[in-house]
């Protein structure tokens, strides 16, 4: 699928409106991972955006406001961010 984001700028009211979307959307998300082998649930910032339809920009900036950013990681190449990894709260 195609992820997107509104408009930028957003104003006030516009960013608490759409943060409160990403932040319910992105949380049902989280609160559905299963663990394997006991170990905590994992998921990339890249299967969110998949899963979601957020841009990935838009779910770590939502990530980070929520503090549920535990670990991540950024391998960088010659066409700029590959992947970035995101360990879940559990």
């Amino acid at each position: 699928g195609k992820t997107g984001t509104p408009e930028k700028p957003l104003s006030d009211l516009g960013l608490l409106s759409y943060r409160s979307y990403w932040s319910q959307t992105i949380l049902e998300i989280l609160m559905g991972l299963k663990s394997e082998s006991g170990e905590r649930p994992q998921i990339t910032i890249n299967e969110i955006s998949e899963i979601t339809s957020i841009k990935k920009e838009d779910v770590i900036s939502t990530l980070q406001y929520l503090n549920l950013i535990n670990y991540y990681k950024v391998r960088r190449h010659a066409q700029g961010i590959d992947e970035i990894w995101m360990q879940a709260l559990s």
